[in-house]
């Protein structure tokens, strides 16, 4: 873990981070809540953010490190505004989740961490999304798309960083 700034939370994200850790018995297990706070509150995470959760949690930055890292659902500050997951377990390879993912980067603008230039989106793997019975299948933030082809997820894609990005629900097909 590299060194590290101090940052600050507002008033708000602290207050409720201190009476979060009130409610488990040893303060670390709140860590995965307190990261979800400090990351709404800051956009992502990162060593610093890290190491204040920490804190509030009363445990070693190493350790906190440890569940960061471990944890791939939590925003750095090298991703975009989005993030898209394709999912890349057995069901969605047997039906090319990996011929869409190779697609995407392909039409994609992407820096060397699969973030988009312009910084709109992040394109990563993922290991199981839970839509087995419709795949190939990703994860646009929170959002499902199901039964993806390559032109359909790059139609989604482009929908997005024009400036146009679909509803939940949104079939590509229709």
């Amino acid at each position: 873990m590299e060194q590290t700034t101090e940052r600050q939370l507002s008033a708000e994200a602290t207050a409720r981070i201190e009476e979060l850790v009130t409610r488990f018995p040893k303060k670390d297990g709140a860590l995965l809540n307190v990261f979800r706070i400090i990351e709404k509150e800051f956009g992502y995470l990162d060593p610093a953010a890290v190491a204040l959760a920490a804190k509030f949690c009363e445990m070693p930055k190493a350790k906190a490190w440890g569940v960061y890292t471990f944890y791939s659902t939590f925003k750095n500050e090298k991703d975009g505004k989005h993030e898209l997951w394709v999912c890349s377990t057995l069901p969605c390879a047997l039906r090319g989740s990996e011929a869409l993912y190779d697609h995407l980067k392909g039409v994609l603008d992407l820096n060397d961490y699969g973030t988009t230039t312009c910084g709109t989106l992040t394109l990563k793997k993922a290991e199981c999304i839970g839509a087995c019975g419709t795949a190939p299948c990703f994860q646009l933030d929170a959002d499902y798309y199901e039964n993806m082809t390559p032109d359909n997820a790059e139609r989604v894609v482009k929908d997005l960083l024009g400036g146009n990005p679909r509803p939940a629900g949104f079939t590509p097909w229709e």
